[in-house]
């Protein structure tokens, strides 16, 4: 069963079932001062207290819908975040996701809609570019804008703009602290982020939309500015996009290339010197294994490994 039927089998079933009562005041201030309110809380619809009706078999993991955005048809308010998905939380006679979606989280809360591979992470602090969907865009290669070092990056899953909320916009920071905010061209990779494009991502890296449009922006980069420095790097779903990019790269092309959180840490990246690549993969995060079960490891590299990242790329930039 594809995610999308999956999707809209669950949806049915709620319109079908009685509205819920109003959740206890006890619980209003669940969800904090973001407005999601209690939407993004998976296990709701299982085991809470209250007077809601129990959901049907096989449904266990759902808990709330408010955190989508509008108003939604009775009936479905109590919805969350589908966070049991292919996750412990889910069980009956729910389908098994298909490999590489075993992470999936909420589509309720959270700052980017759909949970794990990626995002929705906290946001960090913004920094150049405009702001989308909580993400930064930039797109300096595409204006031909030329500077010393070209950062290209390619954000996570379902992470907004084309730079992300976390790893893109930190690393950013970083090079121009290390490099000097005018010698530092920044452009983000234009593509889906999709939880979609995942499994394409992990078999076949090199002719993904992100890895096409990684090294058609290098080419670009280093067509208009002859002498640029060009750095590869991504985060997560965005790793994969950095090795099908250099697949389809010349040698010598990309000056650097550093991944995050990389499901294909165990390849070695092509068309660029090894000692001038890096990943970083913290302890305990599964995405590095291929896995896609997002934990606090997998959410940690934008303020644990951006700095010695930028620092990286300096030693090996002449």
């Amino acid at each position: 069963m594809s995610l999308n039927i999956l999707l809209a089998t669950l949806l049915a079933t709620a319109l079908a079932a009685p509205a819920p009562k109003p959740a206890p005041q006890s619980i209003s201030s669940l969800g904090g001062s973001s407005g999601i309110g209690i939407g993004g809380l998976s296990g709701l619809g299982s085991g809470t207290s209250g007077s809601s009706p129990p959901l049907p078999s096989g449904l266990s993991g759902l808990g709330g819908l408010d955190g989508l955005g509008g108003s939604l048809p009775g009936g479905l308010s109590g919805l969350g975040g589908l966070g049991g998905l292919g996750g412990a939380g889910a069980s009956g006679s729910l389908p098994t996701l298909p490999t590489g979606l075993s992470g999936l989280g909420g589509l309720g809360g959270g700052s980017s809609g759909l949970g794990g591979l990626g995002g929705p992470v906290p946001r960090a602090a913004q920094t150049s570019g405009s702001s989308s969907l909580g993400g930064e865009t930039a797109s300096d290669v595409q204006n031909g804008v030329c500077k010393p070092l070209t950062y290209i990056f390619a954000r996570g899953t379902t992470e907004g703009g084309n730079m992300g909320e976390t790893v893109g916009p930190a690393l950013e920071t970083q090079l121009k602290d290390q490099f000097g905010a005018s010698n530092v061209a920044v452009q983000g990779v234009n593509y889906p982020a999709s939880v979609e494009d995942v499994v394409e991502g992990s078999t076949d890296p090199k002719d993904t939309q992100g890895s096409t449009d990684m090294a058609q922006l290098t080419n670009q980069a280093l067509s208009n500015c002859a002498t640029t420095k060009v750095v590869l790097a991504g985060y997560s779903q965005g790793a994969q996009q950095v090795h099908g990019a250099l697949m389809n790269l010349q040698p010598g092309q990309a000056s650097a290339a550093v991944t995050f959180g990389d499901p294909l840490r165990t390849q070695a990246f092509q068309n660029i010197d090894a000692d001038k690549t890096k990943i970083y993969c913290a302890a305990g995060d599964e995405v590095c294994n291929d896995e896609f079960v997002i934990s606090a490891a997998h959410l940690s590299y934008a303020s644990t490994d951006a700095a010695p990242a930028a620092t990286f790329i300096k030693s090996v930039i002449q």
